[in-house]
């Protein structure tokens, strides 16, 4: 027999914040992300690792770096120009065509 539907309490967002179970789990959340935010090396200091990497000539490690900057900022210009300048230095003149152009299109990137 199906008889009425029952009726569910609506309850507030402060009653659901007010709850123990919620409290801590949005902490340990803002925690965990507060911690990966600081253990992840900032643009600059990525950036200056493969200044570092390309002085001492290790261009295919530079490039593994670059990539992975690049896929989080595509325009970045300093990271463009490293990369085209690493392809350039590993012999792949047709694979340093695109970051060139790329950064050269950034204001002050072109000279």
């Amino acid at each position: 027999m199906i008889g009425r539907p029952r009726r569910i309490a609506s309850t507030s967002n402060e009653e659901l914040a007010a709850t123990p179970r919620a409290r801590p789990r949005s902490r340990w959340r803002v925690l965990a992300l507060a911690l990966l935010l600081a253990c992840a090396p900032s643009v600059d200091e990525q950036l200056e690792t493969i200044r570092l990497q390309q002085e001492i000539g290790s261009w295919e490690e530079s490039v593994a770096g670059l990539r992975e900057l690049l896929e989080a900022q595509p325009d970045h210009p300093e990271a463009n120009l490293l990369l085209g300048r690493a392809q350039l230095s590993l012999g792949q003149p047709a694979l340093a065509i695109w970051p060139l152009e790329r950064a050269t299109r950034a204001p002050g990137w072109a000279n």
